[in-house]
């Protein structure tokens, strides 16, 4: 099928991630281009986190998945050694600090490469997925600045 249109999929959970909050991002990424839409994927590099799944990355073709760093708490923390989190501590502690949600330290970093990612694949559309809320400024930063069309997609509180 020859694809409609490039997609910008921006999900800040995304396999090797595990647990519940991978499915919806991982399904768009499966099932767009059924109908005749090329996806690719901003997320971000590694970070502390409960589960990981590598056997999801079996379904993904890597090269149309880009990975940037974030300045925050769980890149952060991974970056200085740590790599898991009890399940159900994902949350704790670092949101009261920061607003909208704790991932603000990624809008700078996936706004740049999602500008890169616009220009060098031929982008025609951006979908954000969240959580986290702050994934949403990022597709409206391009949606301003490109004038493209941006799927706001709100999941899990």
């Amino acid at each position: 099928m020859i694809a409609k249109a490039n997609i910008l999929l921006i999900a800040y959970y995304f396999p090797p991630l595990g647990m519940g909050g991978v499915g919806r991002p991982l399904a768009l990424y499966r099932y767009l281009p059924r109908y005749g839409y090329q996806t690719h994927v901003l997320t971000v590099k590694n970070i502390v986190y409960p589960q990981y799944d590598p056997t999801l990355l079996e379904e993904v073709d890597s090269s149309r998945v880009f990975r940037t760093g974030s300045y925050d708490p769980a890149r952060l923390l991974y970056l200085f050694g740590k790599r898991r989190l009890k399940a159900g501590n994902a949350g704790s502690g670092a949101s009261k600090w920061f607003f909208p949600d704790s991932k603000t330290g990624w809008i700078g970093p996936a706004f740049r490469a999602a500008k890169e990612l616009i220009e060098h694949e031929n982008i025609r559309a951006v979908i954000t997925t969240s959580p986290p809320p702050s994934v949403h400024g990022i597709g409206m930063k391009l949606q301003k600045r490109y004038g493209l069309r941006w799927v706001a997609d709100f999941r899990d509180l």
